[in-house]
């Protein structure tokens, strides 16, 4: 069986079977349909999102001659479905796909036991590696169209692992620790080593319970063993579709150590954000060693009135709820202004991988707590264009963005 077919067949045994459950269990829908049945004792949740992305590019005549030419274009960035749940009130899974390039891939793909002795919720499988606020927020809440550009050259994303999701038990604090083969789009992972050991905690330092306004700090790390002693660092800008402007060819690594600083603050309509990341090489077979880096600083204001609600489960940030969603009497949804400013750095000594600095504004409309239309301006200007030093070069992006989440 294929792995749309994987993923239908509960979904259809699950709708098919509704009549027959319904004195046993009952369906409702919250932003996802779900079942739960009478006992609780299983609890399910079926949906997915689309994300529909629209850009068009200017760019120096340096960009082609560097062989790193983006082009206007249209693209489905996300198409995803996912099942998850809990059964016997102990066991907790997650199966999600991905559509979205013309293939089906895993994104997550885990079991989760619950409530285990001294370690609290222990999750194996395809999951994220629990490293940075912005990779750990979901597409569905971001503030920006996308991501800024260390998240995934260096920031790691989903991999094969064992983690302990939440070893401590106050509410202000997190901390996930956790094993992982360096896994593709699969999941799968056969070499001899390719191994990473990642770890994040987040703290709350202050909150205001009653007006929701709170500060956040949070530190992660992780030593990593690339497969084939080998790593290429290549950075997108945060646009999409795009190509890459920064790249710093394979380099031989003995050992790559990441460091991930991180702070947030919410005062009612008003948020800050930044990061801070690098990843520290240890060059093998006589080579140096190398740093890579990237930084971001933000601000985002909602002048209808809202507030960036905080995921405690994750320590990162949740949905949006419009005060009065559109089409309604009461008002047009929310909107919300945003501006944020980042560096990355792939030079280092001998490597070359270039620099570019982004300066993004960004306008959203929440439709709904489910909709949005988002309008990106990117300003980049990058140094040695994907490695080729001494080309230097200036770039805008007009992106649009139409997403639903369901």
């Amino acid at each position: 069986m294929n792995r749309l077919g994987s993923f239908l067949l509960p979904l259809l045994l699950v709708l098919v079977a509704a009549p027959a459950v319904e004195a046993q269990g009952s369906f409702k829908y919250g932003n996802s349909l779900q079942f739960t049945s009478d006992d609780e004792q299983v609890k399910i949740k079926v949906g997915g999102r689309i994300m529909s992305h629209w850009t068009w590019w200017s760019e120096d005549e340096e960009f082609s001659t560097a062989g790193a030419d983006p082009e206007d274009g249209v693209i489905f960035r996300r198409a995803r479905l996912y099942m998850s749940g809990t059964i016997f009130g102990n066991i907790g899974f997650k199966g999600q796909y991905e559509f979205a390039g013309g293939d089906v891939d895993f994104t997550d793909a885990y079991l989760e036991f619950k409530d285990v002795a001294y370690v609290g919720n222990v999750r194996v499988g395809q999951q994220h590696e629990t490293f940075g606020l912005e990779t750990l927020t979901s597409s569905n809440y971001m503030t920006f169209i996308e991501r800024s550009s260390g998240s995934g050259p260096i920031a790691p994303g989903r991999s094969t692992g064992i983690k302990l999701v939440d070893v401590l038990e106050q509410e202000n604090m997190r901390l996930s620790v956790g094993a992982y083969r360096d896994s593709d789009s699969d999941g799968d992972d056969v070499a001899d080593n390719a191994y990473s050991f990642t770890g994040r905690f987040s703290y709350l330092p202050w909150e205001d319970e009653d007006s929701g306004d709170l500060v956040h700090v949070g530190l992660g790390a992780s030593i990593r063993n690339p497969e084939d002693d080998m790593i290429r660092y290549a950075a997108d800008p945060s646009v999409r579709p795009s190509v890459d402007f920064l790249d710093t060819g394979m380099q031989s690594v003995d050992m790559v150590t990441l460091i991930g600083l991180e702070a947030a603050s919410v005062h009612g309509p008003l948020s800050f954000q930044g990061e801070y990341m690098m990843a520290m090489n240890d060059g093998a077979d006589g080579t140096d060693d190398f740093d890579v880096s990237d930084f971001y600083v933000q601000v985002s204001y909602f002048l209808t009135g809202e507030q960036r609600p905080y995921n405690y489960k994750r320590g990162s940030f949740g949905r949006i709820k419009p005060k009065a969603n559109y089409g309604s009497e009461e008002g047009n949804g929310a909107w919300e202004l945003a501006l944020r400013y980042g560096m990355t750095d792939f030079d280092d000594g001998s490597i070359n991988g270039g620099t570019m600095s982004q300066i993004t504004g960004g306008v959203t409309w929440y439709l709904n707590p489910l909709v949005r239309v988002r309008a990106n301006v990117v300003v980049i200007d990058v140094e040695d264009i994907a490695g080729n030093a001494g080309l230097d070069g200036n770039a805008e992006a007009f992106t649009m963005a139409f997403h639903i989440d369901f």
